[in-house]
């Protein structure tokens, strides 16, 4: 057991610092009260003692993997908006090219006068 501070401030200090951090906590206290106080902080997972390395391992490969179907979700996103932005670029460029000012015939003598 952590003394001063506890587990619950430091979970708490870390959810402040870096509330997306993935935080891991292992613990022997197996009471309800201690696991819905853990999970009011957003523990990411919670292993209890005495705990098999297997878990531990299966716990932080789950986490990762999460995290990375988050990323990939998030660039999908911001995917889909840039081929808006090119869509909607390329249509602009291509309205600026029928402008009558990028017209050669334009720039004839007779509007140079």
């Amino acid at each position: 057991m952590m003394e001063n501070p506890d587990g619950f401030y430091t979970l708490g200090k870390i959810r402040e610092m870096q509330p997306d951090a993935i935080v891991i906590l292992i613990t022997a206290d197996a009471t309800e009260e201690t696991r819905k106080k853990l999970l009011k902080l957003d523990a990411s997972a919670i292993i209890y003692k005495p705990y098999d390395i297997n878990e531990v391992v299966s716990e932080t490969n789950r986490l990762v993997l999460k995290v990375k179907e988050k990323l990939l979700d998030e660039i999908a996103v911001k995917n889909a908006r840039l081929q808006e932005i090119n869509t909607i670029l390329k249509n602009l460029l291509e309205r600026s090219k029928n402008n009558s000012i990028h017209n050669p015939q334009y720039f004839n003598k007779k509007n140079m006068n």
